[in-house]
Order: structure tokens, then C-alpha cells, then sequence
């Protein structure tokens, strides 16, 4: 991967309406889509942030810490982190998900086709026997005289 290439990977688009983390353009796009709002500013990896122990808030500065404590009453402790922390722990999250979810549709699958083995139907010739050719069904059992082409079990 080229440096240009990099830079665009590691890039984060912050919401400046809801504050927002975006790890890619495509998230960002959906967030615009859904709520409406066009203001999205690039954030720098290096970029100071405190993570709210109790609700998971992310908050830019003091200012926004102070607001999170009166409205959220049990945001008390605050976490001092950057950008690019959060960024790694998003991207780890995202693929311990993806992983659960292709383990979870392998599981989902081994059961459905599992019971589809289990309420298949017998197939003809383990249900009854039967001769193999017709001249020698002809006359029918030799020991009872049922009809032709059916044998005991």
C-alpha cells in the first residue's frame, strides 16, 4: 500500500453536529443520508478525546465533558485517549463481529442442513423390497402367493 493509500485508510470524519466518530467515507455518507446533516470535519489520528467509563461518550473537550456529567448524572470518571486509540479498538471490535456473525451463519447452516437430513424421506428402495426384474415377479411369492413384484420385509 502506498503512502497516499494510508493516509486515506487511517482517515476519521467527525459529524460536527452529533460528534460521531466516522472510520471510513462510506459510514459517514450513511450518517449523512439517514439524519440530514452535511457538516463533517476531518480529525487528525493524534487528536485528544475522553472516552466516559460508565456510557462510552466521546467527548472533544472540557466543555462538552461538563455537559455529559449534568445531563448523564452517572458519568463521573473520563478516560484521556486519542483518535487513533479509538480507531484501532473500532477497527478490532469490527472484525470480532464479523468473525462471530461467519461463525454464527457456519453454525446456522450445519443445523439447517442437519435437519434436513433428519426429515428427508427414505428413499424407494429402503422402504420396500422388491424384485429386480419382472419375469421373475411374475408368479408372485413362493411362499404365500402375494401379488407380483413384492417380497417380505
Amino acid at each position: 500500500m502506498s503512502a497516499p493509500d494510508e493516509k486515506v485508510d487511517a482517515m476519521v470524519i467527525k459529524c460536527e453536529k452529533t460528534g460521531k466518530l466516522f472510520y471510513n467515507e462510506a459510514d459517514a455518507k450513511l450518517h449523512s443520508e439517514e439524519t440530514g446533516l452535511q457538516a463533517f470535519a476531518q480529525v487528525s489520528l493524534e487528536e485528544k478525546v475522553w472516552v466516559c467509563k460508565e456510557t462510552g461518550k466521546v467527548c472533544f473537550n472540557e466543555q462538552q465533558m461538563a455537559m455529559h456529567k449534568r445531563f448523564v448524572p452517572e458519568a463521573q470518571t473520563f478516560d484521556e485517549s486519542n483518535v487513533g486509540e479509538l480507531r484501532t479498538k473500532a477497527l478490532a471490535a469490527a472484525a470480532a463481529a464479523a468473525a462471530a456473525a461467519a461463525e454464527q451463519f457456519a453454525f446456522a447452516l450445519a443445523a439447517q442442513r442437519a435437519a434436513r437430513a433428519r426429515a428427508a424421506p427414505l428413499p424407494p428402495r429402503l422402504r420396500f423390497r422388491r424384485f429386480g426384474s419382472r419375469d421373475r415377479a411374475a408368479a408372485g411369492c413362493v411362499c404365500c402367493e402375494k401379488p407380483r413384484g413384492w417380497l417380505h420385509n
